[in-house]
């Protein structure tokens, strides 16, 4: 992999997505749904405040939510903006060129990658802004700031939808038609995020395993506060291999 490569796909990649409605609509919707999840965090926090009651924290009632919302909400939108990675150009044709030309296959998946990464961290914009709205509260008891827990918990949006991309990366590369590969992908985190509940109250053999595979309970880990080099571990084990499934896919193909 060349890095001077990779950072021109991502580029190229980036352009082509911003020149589509589809990408502006999608911010916007994000930017709307999380300022009114916001707003409605933050007026029960504040009505609790009004009421006298005691033990308040921003960071449990408003920042962990608005977070925690942000990862349900990016479920859905990151398959629908990861559909025409691969997917257009299998059936434009345009994928074959790509294929043919003295690019390595990894350069290409990589910068795929990192230009729907970026977007989607671009969408995370609006909750660093309604945090940075209350850094003002930052000292007072009444209203304290947590800041490892935000801190875990924005590490926690950075390794899930790092998750995110690469896996509907793969996804795109198996399907040419792009609903397929957006449905696959929005199936395959679905899944992944709730696989854990078919073992609850259960303690058989594959439990521990069922539990480890789930996106949503190493994610709940971390935007718990609960720091563990396993969670990070595990999201970093995911993320490598769909990239390198999808490096192989593609490696098959060209075979």
């Amino acid at each position: 992999m060349t890095l001077h490569m990779t950072g021109t796909i991502a580029k190229l990649e980036l352009r082509r997505l911003f020149a589509s409605p589809l990408a502006w609509v999608v911010l916007a919707i994000v930017t709307a749904v999380t300022m009114a999840r916001f707003r409605a965090l933050l007026s029960g926090f504040n009505e609790l405040y009004n009421n006298g009651a005691e033990t308040l924290s921003l960071s449990l009632m408003v920042v962990q939510p608005l977070i925690a919302s942000a990862a349900g909400i990016l479920l859905i939108v990151v398959p629908i903006m990861s559909m025409r990675l691969f997917s257009e150009e299998r059936r434009s044709g345009v994928f074959k060129l790509l294929r043919a030309a003295p690019i390595r296959l990894t350069d290409i998946v990589i910068g795929k990658f990192l230009s729907l990464w970026f977007f989607v961290l671009l969408c995370l914009i609006p909750i660093d802004l309604a945090i940075l709205t209350m850094a003002p509260f930052a000292g007072n008891e009444d209203g304290h700031l947590d800041w490892g827990l935000i801190v875990s918990g924005g590490l926690a949006l950075l390794l899930i939808t790092a998750a995110f991309c690469a896996i509907t990366t793969f996804i795109s590369s198996l399907s040419a038609q792009p609903v397929v590969a957006a449905l696959g992908g929005f199936a395959v985190l679905l899944l992944m995020a709730l696989i854990d509940i078919s073992a609850l109250g259960t303690t058989t053999w594959y439990t521990p395993i069922l539990h480890y595979l789930s996106l949503s309970l190493h994610n709940t880990h971390l935007m718990s506060g609960l720091f563990d080099s396993a969670d990070v571990v595990y999201y970093l084990i995911v993320t490598v291999l769909a990239l390198w499934l999808t490096v192989q896919k593609l490696d098959w193909e060209r075979q």
